[in-house]
This record gives structure tokens, sequence and C-alpha cells, in this order.
């Protein structure tokens, strides 16, 4: 059941983005450009200025990352946050993560680069449990009645859980992470969340 209404949640959410899109007239935005293990949750505290700037920002990070020889930036996540730049996944050598650091933090607009890439791999099945593992957070994250108006980043690599995004206070950010600790097949949370009063 609760993994139906996720996928209802990402099909109106697609919905409503292209609905955006095409009523602006402006040319489509990725969030959390890459692996595709994290998307937001519900809506987000930045404005509109910050969200276009961060977009930018993860834009320019991609492009560089995909010109980059023995990068594989198609296995890099890339989220911004502020001018906050989050990477995360996996990679096959610490020279490749460090190199990878190194470009995002040359990208005009990213204030600090925050490098969460992994040396190693995921097997398939490590890689569906972590699907499974954000799921479950995101919609606990929805449901509950403090925390549902957040607009946050989930992304799990091998049980650990990375949240970034913006709060108003700091209650709201260790609310977060007390709800993405307590779910069923999280090893670790890395709560990187902004508190923006």
């Amino acid at each position: 059941m609760r993994e139906r209404k996720i996928q209802a949640l990402c099909g109106w959410a697609l919905v409503g983005l292209l609905a955006v899109v095409l009523s602006s007239g402006c040319a489509p935005m990725v969030f959390g450009a890459g692996v595709g293990t994290g998307y937001k949750v519900h809506r987000d505290d930045r404005t509109a200025g910050q969200q276009l700037d961060d977009t930018t920002v993860a834009s320019r990070v991609k492009f560089r990352l995909a010109g980059e020889r023995g990068v594989p930036a198609r296995r890099i996540d890339v989220d911004v946050v502020e001018g906050v730049v989050h990477l995360s996944g996996f990679v096959a050598s610490e020279e490749i993560r460090q190199r990878a650091g190194a470009i995002a933090a040359e990208v005009d607009g990213a204030r600090q680069v925050r490098n969460n890439l992994q040396v190693g791999t995921r097997t398939w099945g490590e890689a569906l449990a972590d699907r499974r593992t954000g799921a479950k957070v995101k919609l606990a994250l929805l449901e509950d009645e403090e925390v549902k108006a957040l607009g946050l980043d989930v992304d799990v690599y091998q049980g650990v859980v990375f949240l970034n995004g913006v709060v108003a206070d700091s209650t709201l950010k260790s609310r977060a992470g007390e709800i993405a600790a307590g779910m069923e097949g999280v090893r670790e949370v890395r709560n990187q969340i902004m508190v923006n009063p």
C-alpha cells in the first residue's frame, strides 16, 4: 500500500512539474540529477530565485563532470542547496572521488562541496534495498505532521541515508533525522539539512 502511495506521489509530482514548466514557457529543470536513488519530498522552502540558482549550479557541475575523462558522471548524484554542492554515489577509486570534488569546487556559484562519494560498488540487491529504504523514509517524512511540508532530498547508499534541504528551524532538522534513523534498513543518517530561519 505504501509503495502505491509513493508511485502515485511521483506520478503527480511529475505531472505538476510538467504543468508548471509548460505554462511558464521555461525549459525543464532537473532536481537531484544523477544516480536516481533520490528525489525531493513535497515543497521546497527556498525562494524561486535560489532554486533556479541551485539548479544552474547543479547543471554546471554535471556538465563539467560529464566532460571529464575517467569520471563516471552518470553514477554521481549532484544536489545543490543554497550553493552547497552535495556529491553522492559510488566511484572506483579515491582519486576519482577527489577529482569529482575538485571539479565541483571549481564551478562558478559553488560556495562549498560536501563530497559524500563512496569508493567501491554496490550489488543490485543493495541498490534495490536502498531504493526501498529511501521510499520508506520519504513516505514517513510526508506522513509526519511536523515535517510533511519540508522540501527535502533523500538519498540512500548501502543503508546510509543522506538528508539535504532547507528548513526554518533546528527542531525540524532534528525531527527529520529522527524519522530517518527509526526506519528499517537504515544503518546511519547523515543529516546535512541546512537551517535558514
